[in-house]
């Protein structure tokens, strides 16, 4: 009895607390001045997993135009390392996997509320019907837009701890290469695809010429190649819950 009683508790307290957080617009639990929070995306299709509507999207993008400042991934990276501190907690915004309805449905309104985005794609995967991916045109006339910009998310969106030493190298440095020839822009960034990654992975990463790499919900703070992502797919994206995952996870820029 007492087991359940304690369930029910705590699957109301996260609910009860996202509603105070949002009540009027205001927050409850105050922001840390200075502190950051990148987020992760994927999807707007029901028909992939991780995937959130474009109402649910529009409505956090306009939450956190309130309480936040949107900024783009470089300029993150540049505040945490030169430990920068603003008035307002700093967010950025990046999606996964390179889906075509990113440039369908997220970029229309990413534009329309001037939001800068990164998005990481898999060169490998690219022109492949599977799962509706970014073709290079679809890619091509994105980066023509100054609010974005791209990273590398692997050569074939492989898990790159079982492979071996040289398959990861060509995983992290050819989809570089090919993404910078391609673009004719410097590819900085790197996202683990599945979020994993070990220490000899991160090596690597740092050899090919990245400034920082992303994971997705290993949180090893202060570091720039392991940074840590909210990410956000249907189970949290209601405005309610969205709002309590924020003020859960600022994390102090130190």
């Amino acid at each position: 009895m007492q087991r359940r009683i304690l369930r029910k508790i705590y699957r109301v307290i996260p609910g009860f607390l996202s509603r105070r957080i949002v009540k009027r617009g205001k927050f409850i639990f105050m922001p840390k001045i200075g502190g950051y929070i990148i987020f992760g995306y994927h999807s707007f299709s029901v028909s992939y997993n991780y995937n959130i509507n474009i109402y649910d999207f529009e409505q956090q993008i306009i939450y956190l135009k309130k309480f936040f400042r949107i900024i783009s991934l470089s300029e993150m990276v540049e505040n945490i390392l030169n430990k920068c501190t603003f008035d307002k907690p700093v967010v950025s915004i990046t999606f996964d996997d390179g889906y075509k309805d990113n440039r369908e449905i997220a970029l229309p309104l990413l534009l329309k509320y001037k939001i800068p985005a990164t998005f990481f794609i898999s060169p490998g995967i690219i022109n492949c019907n599977y799962r509706s991916f970014l073709s290079w045109n679809d890619i091509k006339e994105m980066t023509n837009n100054d609010l974005v910009e791209f990273g590398s998310h692997g050569y074939l969106h492989q898990e790159l701890t079982p492979l071996k030493e040289e398959d990861i190298i060509k995983e992290v440095c050819r989809s570089k290469q090919e993404l910078e020839n391609f673009l004719g822009k410097s590819i900085n960034f790197f996202s683990y695809p599945y979020g994993i990654f070990n220490s000899e992975i991160k090596k690597i990463v740092q050899m090919c010429g990245y400034k920082a790499a992303l994971s997705a919900g290993i949180n090893q703070k202060h570091d720039i190649f392991s940074l840590n992502r909210v990410m956000i797919t249907s189970y949290n994206s209601s405005l309610d819950k969205f709002a309590y995952v924020v003020a859960a996870s600022i994390t102090e820029i130190k």
